[in-house]
């Protein structure tokens, strides 16, 4: 193939015909054809967690805004007296202190 002389070397369908060089493009093809299906389930593996990252950033939003909701009933209301919390069954603490 590397002859100095031009007459000497192979033809390209000689050359495309060579075993030595069959074989290693065959070789080749199989090892790329392993390597398509190696990243295909890496994509699939790095999909699902993909999938399961959104879930949760989705269920987190879902859990602050639910949250959030209840925050702004509770500080809505027009008397802040009647609605509390903590404590809502129990009587407020009354300061008898006289001066």
């Amino acid at each position: 193939m590397i002859h100095p002389d031009p007459s000497r070397r192979p033809s390209t369908s000689e050359l495309i015909k060579h075993p030595v060089l069959l074989t290693a493009a065959r070789m080749s093809a199989d090892q790329l054809r392993v390597e398509l299906n190696a990243e295909k389930f890496k994509n699939a593996l790095l999909q699902k967690e993909l999938k399961k990252a959104q879930q949760a950033r989705a269920a987190a939003e879902e859990k602050v805004l639910s949250t959030d909701r209840i925050l702004t009933r509770s500080t809505v209301q027009s008397n802040p007296r009647t609605s509390r919390l903590i404590g809502k069954k129990m009587n407020r603490s009354v300061s008898l202190t006289i001066y």
